[in-house]
């Protein structure tokens, strides 16, 4: 289960990495799409992936209950993933839709503030 978690986080690192180059380029006007579908399929495999680091997470609890012990210093590199995953988690319902959306066929962009600036610095 571990390496099938390993291997779709790879994969989603791939597809982000792809989406944000696209976006970029239809940002510049050098392509006229961002990857839209290739981001729905980033976030099927982030569900999946999200599952099974929940099933994870709950293999540790189950683990540590029995022992009796959390041995935190040694699980601080779980922990951490698991926190940074959440907070990337969030900052990806930030991300959706702060950019602009399509009207009859023409990309419209959102005015770029403050807060939506923040939020992007956040993900990233």
């Amino acid at each position: 289960m571990r390496k099938l978690n390993t291997i779709l986080s790879v994969l989603l690192l791939f597809i982000c990495l792809l989406h944000g180059l696209m976006g970029s380029f239809m940002l510049l006007g050098i392509s006229s799409g961002a990857g839209k579908f290739l981001a729905w399929i980033g976030v099927g495999i982030l569900a999946a992936h999200t599952v099974l680091g929940l099933l994870l997470t709950a293999q540790t609890f189950r683990a540590s209950r029995s022992g009796r012990k959390l041995y935190g210093k040694q699980n601080a590199l779980f922990w951490a993933r698991r926190t940074s995953g959440l907070a990337i988690l969030l900052m990806l319902f930030f991300h959706i839709g702060v950019f602009g959306r399509v009207q009859d066929g023409v990309y419209i962009l959102f005015p770029f503030t403050t807060v939506r600036l923040l939020t992007q610095l956040l993900l990233v």
